[in-house]
């Protein structure tokens, strides 16, 4: 009957992905379908205002969380790849798809969709590479600042020889969204975190005159305040820790502090994406919950056919089609792979400089997703 439930709920949102914003309300869990009690199944949802008049009112513009776009053409049951992305950047450029400052979070997450496997390859942001949209060597985060999105894909592309199939792209404001509106995530701290100045929260988080307009656009009702006003914990603990959005972005970002500086950060990012894993898989346990993520899917991520903003037709069954995938991951059969390398100067530039050997790991990713020798 469960297995029924979900086919039900897979043709509904097919159906409905012609459009770009839906104000059906998703159906709501019942206690007997809902997980654990230390995983809170409950995602909040865009349900329909009641109107008294019959007249049609034009659709708000929907706020977008995450943009993918998609590059190389995937070939089941071959290694599906995708880059995942965070932008620095604070302020509003469509020139830039609208991400105007370089990429914090560079990671290659590879999936083996026939055994359910696959590895992250994480970079360190000040990497020392070949940069495709600049025309020159410079730091691998560069590639979204010349090139967009497409230009960070053609940057670690280069690098890896690894093909790209879909690019996802996030911003600060972004993921504490996405982190808040699935109830948190469960992720063990290393070691404690506290303040970090450098990391950014006072640029984006309105400590200074003019500071809330360097958000994105799409954050900033009429009013000037920025939705879900963001206060980063001053320390976050070791240990297992259910971190809400905001803390999520303070663990992701936080660099200076931590013994192997850059490498520990993305390391970090990369506890970001299993954790996010893991809980995108207890809430689509049960049919409601994942048509509770699909909703979500449809109201806050935008498939992108190319930097210009041209939505792809296909954009709500890819999308769909990526998430039911997640599904079948286990995180615990996905590893994390730190890149190796070395700090150097590059002039007078603090950067990363990679360790050859990283290209066996390359090729062993390409092949079939994982990192076994083959």
């Amino acid at each position: 009957m469960r297995k029924i439930a979900g086919i039900l709920v897979m043709i509904l949102v097919l159906t409905s992905c012609g459009s770009a914003s839906s104000t059906t309300p998703p159906l709501q869990e019942s206690p007997a379908d809902s997980p654990t009690a230390a995983s809170p199944s409950v995602v909040p949802t865009v349900t329909a205002s009641p109107s008294s008049t019959p007249q049609a009112s034009p659709e708000p513009e929907p706020k977008v969380w995450v943009d993918i776009y998609p590059a190389v053409q995937w070939s089941p049951p071959s290694p599906l790849n995708i880059l995942v992305l965070g932008s620095d950047g604070r302020t509003y450029n469509p020139r830039r798809c609208s991400y105007s400052g370089r990429a914090d979070v560079i990671h290659v997450v590879s999936i083996n969709p026939e055994e359910g496997t696959g590895t992250i390859l994480n970079f360190p942001r000040d990497s020392w590479v070949f940069v495709p949209p600049k025309g020159a060597y410079g730091r691998i985060n560069e590639g979204l600042y010349y090139g967009g999105p497409e230009g960070m894909t053609a940057t670690v592309e280069r690098l890896t020889g690894i093909p790209i199939h879909y690019t996802v792209i996030t911003t600060f404001c972004g993921l504490i969204r996405m982190v808040d509106a699935v109830g948190g995530l469960d992720i063990r701290v290393p070691s404690t975190m506290d303040t970090d100045p450098a990391s950014g929260f006072g640029c984006a988080w309105g400590e200074g005159p003019g500071a809330n307009e360097r958000c994105s656009k799409d954050d900033i009702p009429e009013s000037g305040d920025v939705i879900g006003h963001c206060e980063p914990p001053r320390i976050i603990r070791e240990g297992l820790q259910r971190l809400d959005g905001c803390a999520v972005l303070k663990f992701a970002r936080q660099r200076h502090g931590l013994p192997g500086g850059d490498f520990d950060r993305t390391t970090n990012q990369a506890r970001v994406l299993l954790a996010g894993l893991k809980r995108f898989r207890e809430l689509a346990s049960t049919p409601a919950g994942l048509l509770n993520l699909l909703q979500i899917f449809k109201e806050h991520v935008r498939f992108n056919a190319s930097c210009t903003g041209i939505v792809a037709i296909t954009g709500c069954r890819d999308a769909i089609g990526l998430a039911l995938l997640a599904r079948t991951i286990s995180p615990t059969g996905v590893e994390s792979y730190t890149l190796r390398g070395s700090a150097g100067m590059a002039g007078e530039a603090s950067v990363v400089f990679l360790s050859s050997s990283n290209a066996a790991i390359y090729r062993d990713v390409k092949t079939d997703a994982v990192i076994n020798g083959r």
